[in-house]
């Protein structure tokens, strides 16, 4: 009798200390919890590991906690390794499954950022959630083709769900497939009909398929609704000046900068749209604020030259149309390389009067450039044969040459000005046993 009452004396503790443990995992995640709300991460994670000891090391949600108050932190390798170690012992766990395809996100892996929410959505087939997560991580890698797979069912069994729509028409305007972009663009607008992105982006591939009248049908039925500040005022202006409408173009982008948008664009396009009515000491104004706003412009460069040109204003424009001259150019050594190598190209494929017209075309640019002179010298000797003509530009190559150190005969190496040398003795050679 005393055994029997011993045993269930046992067992009924046993119990107690099960539901006793059960209790204090309780307590700790509500304590780690209201600190992180607060967010103090680092005590949240003190109390994390203190509440992790003995056989509650492997509690999933206490290190679900711990790594999310790691990666509060930041620090999202440590965050993932105690992440990790919880999913190794519940694989199925949906909620490690989603918080591993975040914190994959935040580091910057994308594939397994996929990999993990692609889990999550096999773990729960009907999760809206985790199927537009999915969409947007293949969206943020591009893969426009596997995004548009995940959204079409959300798009046709929930039309309202105007992310899944966006996002359908961002994949089809990324990929410039028109009419499909248009064709949710406007799925938008038909439940949403003043949405700005999506007027925008419609807008946009108006500009883009040259249907500037809808474009600006558009912009204006927008502007009806809303008449503050918003990026759908400097489309507008862009539209009457595509339809060559340059004096509304010029109000319009006017009304802009009243509104407060000092945009690079819209002081681009208003200088342009001056320029093109030939009021050029305005359109100098604007192309210079434009052009001060971005150095690296060269057509803004190019009309800002012109336009001070035509305003009497000789000297800027001297100035800033030479600036177009080299924003546009390569420099001088990248280009010489890119001409060198067409050459030899061409001359690869038997191509060599091809080669020597590429060769010739750069030296007149760079008549000075001593390696393309060895080049030209180097075609018509190796290539043509002719003598004379290679004589000719070997001597203007080491014309000038600083002393040249010759290799020893046993060497095997050599440079540009020892071979023009060795060249030079050896047609003038072959010149003299001719006479």
């Amino acid at each position: 009798m005393r055994r029997i009452i011993h045993h269930i004396v046992l067992v009924f503790f046993c119990f107690s200390s099960t539901s006793f443990l059960f209790a204090q995992a309780s307590d700790a995640e509500k304590k780690i919890g209201a600190l992180m709300d607060n967010y103090r991460f680092a005590e949240a994670i003190e109390l994390a590991d203190i509440s992790l000891v003995g056989s509650d090391t492997a509690n999933s949600n206490l290190l679900l906690l711990k790594s999310q108050a790691l990666t509060g932190l930041y620090q999202y390798k440590q965050s993932n390794e105690v992440l990790l170690k919880a999913y190794m012992n519940d694989t199925v766990n949906i909620q490690l499954v989603a918080e591993l395809s975040n914190l994959c996100q935040k580091k910057g892996d994308s594939k397994n950022a996929i990999l993990y929410c692609a889990k999550a959505c096999r773990l729960s087939p009907q999760n809206v959630y985790f199927r537009l997560q999915l969409a947007g991580l293949y969206f943020a890698d591009a893969d426009y083709i596997n995004c548009i797979d995940r959204l079409m069912p959300l798009c046709n069994h929930i039309p309202a769900n105007l992310y899944a729509l966006r996002l359908t028409a961002d994949c089809y305007y990324e990929q410039k497939i028109n009419d499909s972009a248009e064709y949710y663009y406007q799925k938008i607008l038909a439940a949403s009909p003043f949405d700005t992105y999506a007027t925008q982006k419609l807008a946009n591939i108006y500009i883009r398929t040259t249907d500037y009248v809808k474009g600006l049908m558009l912009t204006e039925n927008y502007l009806k609704q809303d008449t503050l500040l918003n990026p759908v005022m400097k489309l507008n202006a862009w539209f009457y000046h595509l339809q060559k409408n340059y004096k509304t173009a010029v109000s319009c982008f006017h009304q802009c900068l009243l509104a407060g948008d000092s945009s690079l664009f819209v002081y681009r396009k208003l200088g342009l749209s001056y320029y093109k009515q030939e009021v050029f000491d305005s359109a100098e104004l604007f192309f210079g604020q434009a052009f001060r706003m971005d150095t690296t412009d060269a057509e803004t460069c190019f009309y800002y030259g012109v336009a001070a040109t035509r305003s009497f204003l000789a000297d800027t424009g001297i100035v800033y149309l030479n600036k177009t001259l080299k924003l546009v150019m390569p420099p001088e050594q990248f280009l010489t390389n890119i001409y060198v190598e067409l050459a030899e190209a061409y001359n690869n494929k038997d191509r060599k009067e091809d080669a020597l017209k590429i060769l010739e075309k750069i030296h007149d640019i760079y008549p000075e450039n001593k390696r393309l002179v060895f080049r030209l010298g180097y075609q018509y000797d190796y290539y043509f044969h002719n003598l004379e003509q290679a004589l000719e530009y070997y001597e203007l190559f080491v014309k000038d040459a600083p002393e040249i150190i010759p290799v020893k005969e046993t060497g095997t190496e050599t440079t540009y000005e020892i071979y023009a040398l060795r060249r030079i003795e050896e047609i003038k050679i072959k010149q003299q046993q001719k006479k």
